[in-house]
Parts: C-alpha cells; structure tokens; sequence
C-alpha cells in the first residue's frame, strides 16, 4: 500500500505513467523532452516507479 501511495503522490510521476500508457515504451531522454523535466528529475521519477512495480526499465547502450 505504501509503495502505491508514494508513487501516485507525486504528480510528475503521473504524467510519466499517463505518456507511457499513451505512447508505450519510451528512452528517458523522451520523457524528458515531452515533460520540459530535468534529466535527474525524471531519472528519479522512473526510479520509483520501478522500485513500486508501476514500470520497467531495460537499458539499450547508453539509453534507458
């Protein structure tokens, strides 16, 4: 319960969730461009929702 609260606290983390389920699998370098967020900002946005099982993550070289 406590990981599912802390990851729809935040509402940056909302709106990546909503542009993930709206444009599926997407670098993070996307999400920063679409949102105007910073690169760690959002780094530590997709941390939670990994930590919290909302999404997953799978690096290609340099891309996340």
């Amino acid at each position: 319960m406590v990981r599912l609260f802390r990851a729809l606290g935040e509402a940056s983390r909302l709106r990546i969730m909503a542009l993930l389920l709206a444009g599926g699998e997407l670098h993070q370098a996307e999400i920063v461009r679409r949102l105007g967020l910073s690169q760690t900002r959002v780094s530590d946005h997709l941390s939670c929702l990994v930590w919290c099982g909302f999404v997953a993550s799978r690096v290609e070289g340099r891309r996340t």
